[in-house]
This record gives structure tokens, C-alpha cells and sequence, in this order.
């Protein structure tokens, strides 16, 4: 079904939050697809765990798993990037999923970041 979503990021280490976009999405199930810009597209997956995925110029899948270590993996001309991830805590209701976690590179925590979906019927 066709939704609206604002994506909402929190920098968990500066506590700074932006809004990354507002857009139109399809949800299907524990999917939710949309377009980023004009050529890059995301995909969020809500299910035994949790698989971001980004498609454009440079590319990436992070696989957040509950209770255990995950991968990110970075994709751009340059080559591939490997990197830990670490979910802390997620939850997901009809009008709103968020994942918040680490990304590691080597034993240090480069990235800590809870990422907010609001979701609302299409009008």
C-alpha cells in the first residue's frame, strides 16, 4: 500500500536530530521501499532482523540482528568496506519503526545513530 514517510535521523553521540526527507513509500508487510532522490532508492526490512539497504552511486546493506553482531557492508567505486554493527534497541508499531545501533571499524564505534520511520496513510 502507498504511504507517507518521514525519515528521522538521531546522532546518538551528538545528540543532534534532522529530518532526512519526507516522502511518499510503499509498505508491503514488514517492507518498506521509497526513493531517496531521483536515482538513489532505500529499502527497510522489519522482520527477525532488521536489513537496510541503499542503492545508488554509492551503496550499502546494514543487517541489524537482535542479540548479536551484524555486518554493514559499503559499496562504491573505490571498492567494499566491511564493518561491524550492533543493535542497542528497536521497535515497530503501524505509524512508527525505529532501529537504533553502532557501527564498529575495528573496536572503535564510528557510527551511533537511532533512525526513525513515521509512517501515515496516503491521502
Amino acid at each position: 500500500m502507498k504511504v507517507n514517510i518521514r525519515m528521522i535521523r538521531r546522532d546518538m553521540l551528538s545528540n543532534e536530530e534532522e529530518v532526512l526527507l519526507e516522502t511518499e513509500a510503499l509498505l508491503n508487510g514488514n517492507r518498506l521501499l521509497y526513493r531517496e532522490s531521483g536515482t538513489a532508492r532505500q529499502s527497510v526490512v522489519f522482520g527477525e532482523r532488521i536489513i537496510l539497504e541503499r542503492h545508488a552511486d554509492v551503496s550499502s546493506e546494514t543487517v541489524l540482528i537482535p542479540g548479536r553482531e551484524g555486518t554493514g557492508t559499503v559499496t562504491s567505486e573505490y571498492g567494499t568496506m566491511e564493518l561491524k554493527t550492533r543493535l542497542i534497541d528497536f521497535s515497530r508499531t503501524p505509524q512508527e519503526w525505529s532501529a537504533e545501533y553502532q557501527v564498529y571499524a575495528g573496536s572503535e564505534i564510528a557510527l551511533h545513530q537511532k533512525l526513525i520511520w513515521q509512517i501515515s496513510m496516503k491521502n
